[in-house]
């Protein structure tokens, strides 16, 4: 005769209701490491989240102008590029001169033409202002 404890047969293997205690003492501590979603950092605080990009615009094709958009608009910014440091070029097609140029360097001086050439023409040949740096005399007194 066998001498000891006795086990009923549904204590010899770990129950549903023990398994789920230890998955329970194994998980959640777990899950109280992981970060939680608080607040915003202070510097975030004041941002607004922007709105989603707006869907892309189909393709136009070639033979259609696109109101407010240059023409010839591959030459429009290869001038713009090569002018960019001293011009500030536009495109108006509800003016008389649609191709406008501003100064830079002074504002008080514009351009206007009714072509591209002959706004490209008009920035070759004008003059860059003189632009006096404003520097400041530092003189020693001993």
């Amino acid at each position: 005769m066998c001498h000891g404890i006795h086990h009923r047969d549904g204590e010899r293997f770990p129950t549903l209701w023990n398994l789920l205690s230890v998955f329970i003492l194994l998980v959640v501590p777990v899950l109280g490491v992981l970060p939680n979603p608080g607040p915003p950092p202070r510097h975030a605080r004041g941002l607004r989240r922007l709105p989603d990009a707006p869907p892309a615009a189909p393709e136009v094709p070639p033979s259609r102008c696109v109101p407010g958009v240059a023409p010839d608009y591959n030459a429009f910014v290869a001038l713009h590029t090569e002018h960019r440091a001293t011009w500030l070029l536009s495109y108006r097609e509800e003016s008389d001169k649609p191709y406008q140029a501003g100064n830079r360097i002074d504002p008080s001086i514009a351009l206007a033409a009714t072509t591209l050439e002959a706004l490209a023409r008009a920035l070759a040949s004008f003059p860059t202002p003189d632009y006096v740096r404003p520097y400041i005399d530092c003189v020693r007194t001993d």
